[in-house]
């Protein structure tokens, strides 16, 4: 009898200690997933604010046309983007409200877009080395 009890309670602490061990690395997958970045990856996260914005699309431009690379839901105003580059390239954003576009320099770093309800007027930031000699590139081309 006391056997049969001790074999009870030993099966319901490896069962605590199996639900455990599932949580933790479920915690630490996405932290990884959201914090981590390959060499060759990028991570776009967004801001909208128009309320009419529900769904984003992401293409990648080439000489002759938009391609589709993405779609993502916005949620609470934010949206999110991720996935592989092997050089930097130019991105376009566009939404579910209308035809306009937002086109920006994407590389394999972490970017933030800010998207205007006039999608003409949004921006982008990103911390990368690429990004920043872009960005000081472009301000000379409107300095004149």
């Amino acid at each position: 009898m006391k056997l049969n009890k001790l074999l009870i309670y030993f099966c319901i602490c490896l069962l605590l200690l199996a639900c455990n061990k599932k949580n933790n690395s479920e915690k630490v997958t996405k932290h990884r997933e959201t914090n981590h970045l390959l060499d060759n990856e990028y991570l776009i996260k967004g801001q909208v604010f128009n309320e009419n914005f529900k769904s984003i699309y992401l293409y990648k431009v080439s000489k002759d046309s938009l391609i589709p690379i993405d779609t993502s839901l916005v949620v609470k105003n934010v949206f999110k983007f991720k996935g592989e580059i092997g050089n930097p390239a130019y991105f376009t954003v566009k939404t579910n409200a209308n035809n306009a576009s937002y086109k920006f320099l994407a590389d394999a770093s972490k970017i933030d877009l800010f998207l205007h309800d006039k999608l003409g007027y949004s921006t982008s930031y990103s911390n990368s080395g690429i990004q920043k000699k872009y960005k000081e590139y472009t301000s000379k081309m409107f300095d004149f």
